[in-house]
């Protein structure tokens, strides 16, 4: 967790206010994360555990037939319902996270440097139009040069893919650039090909936290970038 990470403190131990702020939900994320994960497991492990010892005095060839029936439809949806579900939810609403961060730091610059341009005023929307602003209105481009800028936008497709086309199956010859944005976080992300043509998608245990920390990791290099060229991100830093 950033806060637990020496670097942070050791390269840019003036200015943790501004990481503090723009990050901080960051880590409530994946504390929440950690938690849902810690009880879904443990809540099946125990189910098994149950299942087992009452089982275990019951002659071998019996013991599958009782173990299909005494495990129920909570126990199914708990070990393969649930997670995917909930890994997906938090994904979408880690990478919301993103671009509100984003919008909101082209906020703060506005109102430090009195500029004209909001980044509502840009064409777009979500990471792109910040990514203009940043760019084009704030002279900005370090950070869109970097592999980072890269994963953040393999994110956006995929969290795009998921609120936008239920994000259930994918087809080779409608989504090869999704396909490749998924392919660049495997392991962390399964495809599997049910059918000639047609992937589907499971999001593995680390992606969320993956996700997390490249969004984290980019948004330190926005601010980095930021600071680094004497842009104050409050007006309270202009007036000190």
């Amino acid at each position: 967790m950033y806060f637990e990470d020496p670097d942070y403190y050791e390269s840019h131990q003036k200015d943790n206010i501004h990481y503090f702020i723009f990050l901080f939900k960051l880590e409530i994320y994946e504390n929440y994360i950690y938690k849902l994960e810690e009880l879904i497991e443990n809540e099946v492990s125990t189910t098994e555990r149950d299942v087992e010892e009452r089982i275990a005095l019951i002659p071998e060839n019996k013991k599958e037939a009782i173990r299909s029936a005494l495990y129920d439809i909570d126990h199914f949806h708990l070990k393969y319902s649930y997670p995917p579900l909930l890994r997906k939810s938090l994904f979408i609403s880690i990478y919301s996270y993103l671009e509100i961060e984003l919008n909101n730091i082209c906020n703060e610059i506005k109102e430090s440097k009195n500029l004209l341009l909001s980044v509502k005023d840009i064409k777009g929307n979500g990471i792109e139009r910040a990514g203009t602003y940043l760019t084009k209105v704030v002279q900005i481009d370090t950070p869109f040069l970097t592999p980072l800028w890269k994963q953040v936008k393999s994110l956006n497709e995929i969290r795009n893919f998921f609120v936008h086309d239920n994000g259930d199956k994918v087809h080779s010859s409608q989504h090869k650039q999704l396909i490749a944005s998924l392919k660049l976080f495997v392991p962390h992300i399964r495809l599997y090909e049910p059918n000639d043509g047609e992937y589907g998608i499971e999001l593995e245990k680390e992606f969320c936290f993956i996700a997390i920390k490249t969004i984290k990791d980019f948004l330190k290099t926005v601010i980095n970038s930021v600071l680094d060229a004497g842009i104050p991100l409050f007006k309270a830093d202009a007036d000190s």
